[in-house]
């Protein structure tokens, strides 16, 4: 199924610890939660991967006080502690004045050893001032504090359409392949789109539809899986 949301917004994120004993059934589950993301800033995860031992990584985005537009971060840390860091960092693209961010689909060296030690992959979606799409995708590969990386935005081009692409929204990437979907600026609406595969390292687009639900034309890319490396 296709989904635009310009702004995502959810429930902060929550560890669960979960003890089982005896109860009136014979079974008792008793649960506790806390907090590991800020709330005030509604700091809100969009992806998630494993980066060795209890530690993940999730792509986030989060609001600054007295602001209303989204910005970019990502989060590394256990679960086992609840401890963690966030790296707050925009798109750093030249020429280009970002005015806001978020990020979904993360990749780690556990699990594509290809990145080298310490350094990640995320993608997302990005706004900048007179940008020709409401929504642009962008693909970040670089250091986990989010300086020296190569920032890249990747729309998906219009001659590989049918028509003009309005917003590109890439949601998850693993090893050389990112995935998501785009939107059709039809008449001042933007309903009509497709899913896409994109390969970072040839830099080609593969363009598709779910084979079935009629002609709605909605279909979206959500997560990807490498199998292993090269694949």
């Amino acid at each position: 199924m296709f989904c635009f949301t310009p702004m995502v917004r959810s429930l902060p994120v929550f560890l669960m610890a979960v003890a089982v004993g005896a109860g009136t059934s014979g079974i008792g589950i008793a649960q506790t939660y806390s907090p590991i993301l800020n709330s005030v800033e509604d700091q809100t995860p969009q992806g998630v991967r494993g980066a060795g031992g209890s530690n993940v990584l999730l792509a986030c985005s989060y609001t600054p006080e007295n602001a209303t537009a989204p910005q970019g971060m990502w989060w590394l840390g256990s679960l086992a502690t609840n401890s963690g860091t966030a790296i707050k960092v925009n798109p750093v693209i030249a020429g280009q004045t970002v005015t806001s961010a978020l990020y979904y689909g993360p990749d780690t060296f556990e699990f594509n050893p290809s990145l080298g030690a310490g350094t990640i992959r995320i993608v997302g979606s990005y706004q900048y001032t007179g940008s020709t799409q409401g929504n642009n995708g962008v693909l970040y590969t670089g250091p986990l504090n989010g300086v020296g990386g190569t920032w890249t935005q990747i729309n998906v081009p219009n001659a590989a359409t049918s028509g003009t692409v309005a917003n590109t929204i890439p949601h998850s990437v693993m090893g050389s392949i990112a995935v998501g979907n785009y939107n059709l600026d039809v008449g001042g609406s933007s309903l009509l789109g497709n899913a896409f595969l994109y390969n970072v390292t040839t830099q080609q687009w593969t363009i598709f539809d779910a084979p079935f639900g009629g002609t709605d034309k909605l279909t979206s890319a959500y997560g990807i899986w490498q199998n292993g490396i090269g694949s």
